[in-house]
C-alpha cells in the first residue's frame, strides 16, 4: 500500500483551470474535416485558369467560411459532391 502512494506522488499533476477528469486530455473521438469544392468558371483546369473555391457545412449546402464536420462525413458529401461533377473536390 505504501509503493502506490509513493507511485501516486511521482505522476504529473495538471495545473490551469482545467479539473483532474479532463487529464490527461485524450485525442478526439472521431477526426474532423473540412470540405470543399474547386469550381473552374472557363471549363479548364489550366495552370493560370481562375478558380472559385466553395467551402461546405455539415448540411452539404455551400457556407462563407470553412467549416469542420467528421471525417467520415466529409467523406460522404464529397462522394455525392463527385458524383455532380461540379468541379475538384477536396476532403482537407
Amino acid at each position: 500500500m505504501r509503493s502506490s502512494a509513493l507511485e501516486a506522488d511521482r505522476l504529473p499533476q495538471p495545473s490551469g483551470p482545467f479539473p483532474l477528469s479532463c487529464w490527461p486530455l485524450l485525442p478526439p473521438s472521431c477526426e474532423i474535416r473540412q470540405l470543399l469544392v474547386h469550381v473552374y468558371p472557363g471549363g479548364s483546369k489550366c495552370p493560370g485558369a481562375e478558380r472559385i473555391t466553395v467551402f461546405y457545412g455539415r448540411r452539404g449546402r455551400p457556407v462563407k467560411k470553412p467549416r469542420f464536420m467528421p471525417a467520415a462525413l466529409a467523406h460522404q458529401w464529397a462522394r455525392k459532391l463527385q458524383a455532380q461533377r461540379l468541379g475538384t473536390v477536396s476532403v482537407l
